[in-house]
C-alpha cells in the first residue's frame, strides 16, 4: 500500500484504482467504503474505465455512498463506452435485464452480454446462457444456453457451474439428470460457492442425485450460512428464492440468507439435527435481518407463538408486515411441504 501512496497518485489512475480496491476489500488496510469511493472517483476522473465501473458498483450497492441506481448506470455507461470495458458491459446488461436505474430492456441486456461474452468475460458468458435459457432478448434455446454455461465454467466461473447444476436438476433443456447436477454443485461448492453449498444441501435433504442424508444436508447449510464471500461485482444474473432484489449481488446479506433460513427449518422440524426452537429462531432472525421474506414471516410466527423466544405480539406484527410487503402472507413452503418436490424450486438457489 505504501508504495502506491508514494506514486504520483494525483495523476496516476492505475494507482488510484488499486488503492480504492484495497479499501473496498480491506486488503492491507481497514475496509473503508467511503475511502474506496474517494479513490475510485479520482481514478474515474483521470479516465480509468475500471474505476468508472467500480464507482458504478458502489452507487448500485450503496457502498460508501448513497445508493443511486441511476448514477450507477451513468458510470457503467461511461466505462463501457471507453474501450468497451467488458465488466461494465456486463454490469449494464444486468441493469437492462432487471430494469435497475434504467428501463427494463432484455434486448439491450442480451446485446451487452453477448458482446462481453464474445470478448471472453466468463460471467457475461454465463449471463448470456441465462438469456438463452429464459428467452430474454432472444428466442429460447436451451442448447445454446448450455454452450455458454460450459464456456464460462471452463474458465472457472462458479455461477456458470451452479447454472449447470440447476439445468440438470430441473431438466430445463429436457430430461432431468440429478446425478450430473450434484457433480456441478459439488465442484462449485468445493471452490467456495455459497449458492452451490446450499444447493448441495438441498440435494442431500431431498435425495436428489445422492442418497438422502439430512445430516449431510445440515452440514452443507452450515458451511453456506457461515461462509464470508468477497465483495461482489455487478455482473451476475441470478434469482434467490422469493427475494426479487437478491439477484443483484452476492455478498453476505443476500447469498447467506437462504442457507440460514434452511437451517432454521431444519432446527424447527428436527431434520438432520435435534429439534431446537432456540436455534431455529436464531437462524430465522439472521436471514430475516437480511431482508429474506420467508424468514421474516417465520420470525414473526416465532414471536407470535413464543417459539424459541418470548411471545411478543408487537414484534410479531412488525415482522409479518415486513414479509407481507414482499408478498409473503402465508409461507406454505415451510415445514408442511418440506419433503415435497416443490420445496426444491422454492428454497434451492436457482439462476433462471
Amino acid at each position: 500500500m505504501k508504495w502506491f501512496l508514494k506514486a504520483d497518485i494525483e495523476n496516476c489512475s492505475s494507482a488510484q484504482n488499486v488503492i480504492g480496491t484495497f479499501y473496498l476489500k480491506g486488503m492491507g488496510v481497514r475496509q473503508n467504503y467511503e475511502e474506496a469511493v474517494k479513490w475510485f472517483q479520482k481514478a474515474a476522473e483521470n479516465g480509468s474505465s475500471t474505476s468508472m465501473n467500480l464507482l458504478g458498483v458502489c452507487y448500485l450497492l450503496g457502498k460508501g455512498v448513497k445508493k443511486d441506481p441511476n448514477e450507477a448506470v451513468k458510470w457503467f455507461t461511461k466505462s463501457a463506452q471507453q474501450n468497451n470495458n467488458i465488466e461494465a458491459l456486463a454490469s449494464l446488461g444486468v441493469c437492462y435485464l432487471k430494469g435497475i436505474g434504467i428501463e427494463r430492456n432484455p434486448s439491450e441486456a442480451f446485446q451487452r452480454f453477448k458482446k462481453a461474452a464474445e470478448m471472453g468475460l466468463d460471467i457475461a458468458q454465463s449471463n448470456l446462457g441465462v438469456c438463452y435459457m429464459d428467452g430474454e432478448g432472444v428466442d429460447r434455446d436451451p442448447q445454446e444456453a448450455i454452450k455458454w454455461f460450459k464456456k464460462a465454467a471452463q474458465q472457472g466461473c462458479l455461477q456458470a457451474k451452479c447454472n449447470m447444476g440447476s439445468y440438470y436438476l430441473l431438466g430445463k433443456g429436457g430430461e432431468k439428470n440429478p446425478i450430473e447436477a450434484v457433480k456441478w454443485f459439488n465442484d462449485a461448492a468445493q471452490q467456495g460457492s455459497i449458492e452451490a453449498m446450499n444447493s448441495l444441501g438441498v440435494c442431500y435433504l431431498m435425495g436428489n442425485g445422492v442418497e438422502k442424508n439430512p445430516q449431510e444436508a445440515v452440514e452443507w447449510f452450515k458451511k453456506a450460512a457461515n461462509n464470508t464471500p468477497d465483495i461482489p461485482f455487478i455482473h451476475e444474473v441470478k434469482g434467490v428464492g422469493n427475494n426479487p432484489d437478491a439477484w443483484l449481488i452476492n455478498p453476505d446479506e443476500t447469498s447467506r440468507a437462504i442457507p440460514q433460513f434452511n437451517l432454521g427449518i431444519c432446527y424447527s422440524e428436527g431434520i438432520g439435527v435435534e429439534k431446537n426452537l432456540n436455534e431455529a429462531f436464531k437462524w430465522y432472525n439472521k436471514a430475516a435481518q437480511q431482508g429474506y421474506a420467508s424468514a421474516q414471516y417465520w420470525l414473526g410466527m416465532c414471536y407470535l407463538n413464543g417459539e424459541g423466544v418470548e411471545k411478543d405480539p408487537k414484534k410479531a406484527e412488525e415482522w409479518l408486515n415486513k414479509a407481507s410487503q414482499q408478498g409473503i402472507t402465508n409461507d406454505d413452503g415451510h415445514s408442511y411441504k418440506i419433503q415435497d418436490e416443490s420445496w426444491i424450486s422454492k428454497y434451492l438457489l436457482f439462476w433462471y
